[in-house]
């Protein structure tokens, strides 16, 4: 039984990426749009599914299953949420939001294994009030611009003290900072364009 799951469950990620290259271009989207969209919604897609785990299991699932009956409703909300929360920027790689050196020292600090906790936390926020785009960039600028709020307050002892002993403060932080990026109209993510390969970064 377990060797046919396997076999079922290979393919998935080719199998949903065309679910998403085949239904942007019936939506008739130049290839090259198709192209640059896709990506981003196939891990807003995987996360969707996956409630942020990436596990293949819930992916398999939901292709084998019911995907097809709900993907164009999705998809035509994540473009809205598109249109509205992403700035596409042509040229040099926008620098604005690089970490100051105490929060990314902080960040060290607390590992990467604990900042992805964070962020899988601050993802299933997101998704759950409707921010389905960009939700793998989002959730990180949630996460380390509450890391770099305590910083600011206490330092980056405290800062890591209090995102490792004090979840449930980290928690409001993250809902109240969720709450802070729905009421804003501007764009939440940028995505740096080389004009002349095509690829966002």
């Amino acid at each position: 039984m377990s060797g046919d799951r396997n076999e079922e469950c290979s393919d998935v990620e080719q199998r949903l990426r065309y679910f998403l290259l085949t239904r942007l271009s019936d939506m008739g989207f130049p290839h090259d749009e198709v192209r640059i969209l896709s990506d981003f919604i196939y891990q807003d897609l995987v996360n969707y599914i996956s409630k942020g785990s990436g596990k293949k299991d819930a992916i398999c699932k939901a292709v084998n299953g019911s995907l097809s009956s709900w993907l164009p409703e999705w998809l035509d909300y994540w473009l809205l949420k598109w249109r509205q929360r992403v700035k596409l920027n042509f040229g040099s790689v926008n620098e604005e939001g690089t970490l100051d050196p105490d929060t990314q020292r902080a960040v060290s600090m607390i590992g990467r294994r604990y900042i992805n906790k964070l962020n899988k936390m601050a993802m299933i926020g997101l998704m759950e009030e409707g921010e389905i785009c960009g939700t793998s960039v989002v959730s990180d600028y949630v996460t380390k611009s509450i890391v770099q709020e305590l910083v600011a307050e206490g330092g980056v002892r405290n800062a890591v003290d209090t995102i490792k002993r004090n979840p449930a403060m980290v928690k409001r932080m993250i809902i109240s900072k969720i709450a802070e990026l729905r009421a804003t109209d501007k764009p939440l993510v940028i995505v740096n364009l080389q004009l002349s390969q095509g690829n966002g970064q």
